[in-house]
């Protein structure tokens, strides 16, 4: 398996050892009085008060930095994940994520004790050769594994961990946490099945008399889940619901789905090493073999395996436990908690959602589409028609420029908007011009415009009346510079404002 049993046995002994009182270097370290140290305990209680009033029963403030902590590292990891997916991540940026969880993980020590419960019933390892659990450990067994958020998981886990990880070691935790991953994927689909497929599903399994000993393929492993299952209130929710299942589910459909359904995990977590470990992965969202590329770039398969063989199961890597013992243990915690419910609430299951690049608002490939559409409308704040109607390019709320009647506390419309939309920053377009300007702070500029003729020229106030069209490269690049905050260095002619536009 490509989740070498010597690192496994590796993080074995450096959780056994911090499970028994025995500290790491990492840990003396965060113990002892540094300026690092103080740095860092000053960055988490300016976090912890600002998030006073979000504060959670049973748990202990130690247990409340912790959670905050991970949140910091998660929201962050989306952050600059989708600024990979633009293409906007300099190198800097690239160490600065793996320096931040890297500090982040030197305060933790000082916080939690290594998750050795979760990572012995990720592995199944017993748990007496984990220690007893301590009051600090996070309140993490309370929520079944299957429905939990497996970056948040991960994350814990790195951020806990008694030692620095190689990436060897980061790439085992991976693996054994994209076992739940996919398990996860098998239970919603089998949520998706109806209950006869449900029942014919259940005969896979059946047929082979020693599990442990034939090739876990997709259909078997859905089988296994739909056996564990079978007794559980988890497809009620779902019965009701017209359609959810009106193709019919063959391995190959199935196949399809669990990929599917892993993608988003694969994605965060490919980003995640690309920033702390700088691998590199040339997979894209518009590629076919994305998953395949995905899961090799993180050791889950053989470089060897092509990809017209490839197999999700091929990635399904285990440790100690027969892999069928940990999926029993898994659903028999969710069977577990669904009986606590008359209906089980579907919201319940883990998702991710997929947060999209930030983008201006479409605009129409004709100027005198726009035009017309925004020449005779009526301002929303004051009722009348403005005589220099504007267009906010991030929200297109339509604005009067340098109007008074819609000015505010001395301040007029498309400086207060500005403030609201982007926090003093916002792109505005003058439908009787063309033109396009930037309000930043307390200047602004004329950047200039989007809409070209057919000989590629600007009709700065449509002085010529020549037909202007979107000029897609110009729109791009505005948008790229509004996503990096570049407009510094790009504008030139920047000029006071006064709170009058």
């Amino acid at each position: 398996a490509m989740c070498h049993r010597e690192t496994l046995c590796e993080l074995e002994s450096t959780m056994l050892k911090s499970c028994s009182n025995n500290w790491s270097k990492l840990t003396t370290s965060a113990l002892q009085p540094s300026v690092l140290s103080t740095s860092v305990t000053f960055l988490v209680d300016s976090i912890n008060r600002l998030n006073l009033s979000k504060e959670r029963e049973n748990m202990t403030v130690f247990q409340h930095k912790f959670s905050l902590i991970v949140e910091t590292a998660r929201s962050n990891l989306e952050a600059e994940h989708i600024a990979m997916q633009a293409g906007k991540l300099s190198c800097t940026r690239e160490r600065f994520y793996g320096t931040l969880l890297r500090t982040l993980q030197f305060q933790c020590q000082t916080l939690v004790r290594p998750l050795c419960h979760v990572f012995a019933l990720l592995t199944g390892r017993s748990l007496e050769s984990c220690g007893t659990k301590s009051d600090e450990d996070i309140p993490i067994n309370d929520v079944p594994l299957l429905l939990r958020d497996c970056v948040c998981l991960l994350l814990q886990l790195v951020l806990s961990w008694p030692a620095p990880l190689s990436l060897k070691c980061f790439q085992c935790l991976v693996q054994i946490v994209f076992n739940v991953v996919l398990v996860q994927a098998l239970v919603k689909t089998y949520c998706a099945l109806t209950e006869d497929e449900r029942t014919s599903w259940q005969f896979h399994p059946k047929k082979c008399k020693r599990l442990g000993d034939v090739h876990l393929s997709t259909d078997i492993l859905l089988g296994y889940v739909c056996l564990q299952l079978a007794d559980s209130k988890l497809c009620q929710a779902t019965e009701e619901c017209p359609g959810i299942s009106q193709s019919v589910w063959s391995p190959h459909s199935v196949e399809a789905t669990l990929q599917k359904c892993c993608l988003p995990f694969l994605r965060l977590v490919s980003s995640l090493s690309t920033l702390c470990y700088s691998t590199e992965c040339s997979a894209t969202q518009d590629d076919e073999n994305e998953f395949y590329l995905l899961t090799k770039s993180l050791g889950f398969h053989n470089e060897t395996v092509p990809s017209s063989a490839f197999s999700i199961t091929d990635c399904f890597n285990w440790s100690h436990e027969p892999p069928l013992t940990l999926i029993k243990t898994w659903c028999k915690q969710l069977r577990h908690v669904s009986h606590r419910h008359d209906s089980f609430p579907k919201d319940l299951f883990p998702g991710m959602d997929q947060w999209e690049i930030p983008r201006l608002v479409e605009l129409p490939e004709r100027y005198c589409r726009l035009f017309q559409t925004y020449r005779k409308k009526s301002c929303e704040t004051c009722d009348t028609i403005p005589d220099e109607p504007t267009l906010c390019l991030v929200c297109g709320t339509f604005l009067c420029l340098r109007g008074k009647c819609c000015e505010r506390q001395n301040t007029r419309e498309c400086v207060r908007h500005a403030m609201e939309c982007g926090y003093g920053t916002a792109i505005f377009l003058i439908l009787m011009s063309s033109s396009v300007f930037v309000i930043r702070g307390e200047k602004a500029s004329v950047w200039g415009s989007v809409y070209l003729d057919e000989f590629g020229e600007e009709d700065i106030d449509l002085r010529r009346g020549k037909p202007l069209f979107l000029c897609q490269d110009r729109y791009k690049k505005l948008q790229e510079q509004w996503i990096s905050h570049n407009f510094d260095s790009i504008c030139k002619t920047w000029v006071l404002h006064h709170n009058n536009l």
